[in-house]
This record gives structure tokens, C-alpha cells and sequence, in this order.
């Protein structure tokens, strides 16, 4: 019996080990996602048909619909404008497909 608990135990650890990996992985990943959005507004971004920044243009089949029949449009360092001109935070996406639509911009 007392072996039993030490491998429930054992098991409860590994688990929190490797959720704690993969909480890391995915904020590393969120963070290359930043980097290279930032990286290609800065060679590749145009101004917003919305406010006076540079954006990257998302390409027809990168047009997600985000709410109410808008659909995505650009794409800012910290948002995402569809083609009425609001703004929703990237999380609005599948991180999926933000990194579709920043790869094929």
C-alpha cells in the first residue's frame, strides 16, 4: 500500500513536471510569434487603411472571420484589424492561425 502512494505521488509530480514544460514551450512560442510579426512589419509592413501605423496586409485566403461578418484585414504588432476598422487582440485567433496569416503575409 505504501508503494501505491509513492507512485500516485511520483505520477502527480511528472505530471506537473511536463505541464510546466509545455506551459514554457507555448509562452516560447507566443514570444518567437511576436518577435517575427514585429520583425516583418518592420521589412515588409505598409500603412493601415485604419490608423497611422505599418501593418502587414493579410492576403485574401488569410482573411479570417472574426465577429460579425468582419474579417481580418491587417495585422498590427499588438492587434488585429478587420475590414470595418475595430481592433481585437490577437487572442481572438487560433494561435494556428495567426502564425498562417503572418507567414503567408
Amino acid at each position: 500500500m505504501n508503494l501505491d502512494i509513492q507512485k500516485k505521488k511520483c505520477l502527480i509530480l511528472e505530471k506537473k513536471i511536463n505541464m510546466e514544460t509545455l506551459m514554457q514551450k507555448h509562452k516560447q512560442l507566443e514570444i518567437s510569434v511576436q518577435m517575427r510579426l514585429r520583425a516583418k512589419i518592420l521589412s515588409k509592413g505598409v500603412g493601415s487603411e485604419h490608423r497611422s501605423e505599418k501593418v502587414l496586409k493579410v492576403k485574401d485566403d488569410q482573411m479570417f472571420n472574426l465577429e460579425g461578418g468582419r474579417f481580418l484585414t491587417e495585422i498590427t504588432p499588438t492587434e488585429l484589424i478587420d475590414n470595418e476598422g475595430y481592433s481585437y487582440g490577437h487572442s481572438s485567433l487560433e494561435l494556428e492561425q495567426l502564425c498562417e496569416a503572418i507567414d503567408k503575409a
